[in-house]
């Protein structure tokens, strides 16, 4: 983890394909920058529309995977998601997400 991470207490987590593929992976970039690129099995949920999406959130396929760009808004989503008692996972940036 880098410097960064710590300092600011984003800790992201390694997953293999088969990790994403038991669960559901959610990117919460906007929709513009999930239109430019995203991981094959992402659900896109942007960040500012997490709380009122939570319904839907909960009914997901879990367990939850968390994107983003490079991980800092996906701790954020993770910080909300586990106040509200779902379990979740911050795997930082998507691209990063294995596909197969």
């Amino acid at each position: 983890m880098s410097i960064l991470g710590l300092l600011f207490g984003m800790h992201v987590a390694m997953v293999s394909y088969s990790d994403i593929k038991s669960g559901t992976l959610v990117d919460v970039r906007t929709k513009a920058e999930f239109a430019r690129g995203h991981h094959s099995h992402a659900v896109n949920i942007p960040l500012d529309q997490l709380q009122a999406s939570l319904p839907k959130i909960k009914a997901m396929k879990q367990p939850l995977y968390l994107c983003c760009q490079s991980g800092r808004r996906s701790g954020n989503a993770k910080r909300l998601l586990t106040s509200q008692g779902i379990p979740c996972t911050n795997v930082g940036g998507w691209a990063d997400v294995p596909e197969k």
